[in-house]
């Protein structure tokens, strides 16, 4: 997945650790930022979930490692609390039928013999 950092919020100062203005980083500056996917992913916050509130940058042409980070905050617009109890389409399980509908996949059992089968001396 591909993403861009939008914003620096503010660097961190090493020697005082007080939040200070910055346009740009350097290695191993430590920052609060804000970042920018091109397609959704699922994440939690890391004082939730250490797992998936962490992430690692790469950098596509040489695969090194550029930066790693916690996840704080969801900033998208999607992120609003809903109150509703009813599920949202999106998270309704898809049936049988709506697969084959959507995909020509239909629905079947195959049974496998789990046997083995002897091998004859040659």
């Amino acid at each position: 997945m591909r993403g861009k950092a939008i914003a620096i919020r503010h660097r961190v100062n090493i020697d005082t650790l007080q939040p200070e203005a910055a346009e740009c980083l350097q290695m191993n500056d430590i920052a609060t930022i804000e970042l920018e996917t091109n397609s959704p992913i699922f994440f939690d916050a890391y004082q939730l979930n250490r797992t998936t509130g962490s992430f690692i940058v790469i950098d596509p042409l040489t695969n090194a490692t550029l930066a790693a980070g916690m996840i704080r905050e969801d900033l998208s617009e999607s992120a609003s609390i809903s109150t509703r109890k009813e599920i949202p389409p999106s998270q309704i399980p898809v049936t049988p039928l709506e697969r084959c509908r959507r995909h020509g996949h239909y629905p079947a059992v195959i049974l496998a013999n789990a046997r083995p089968i002897a091998c004859r001396p040659t």
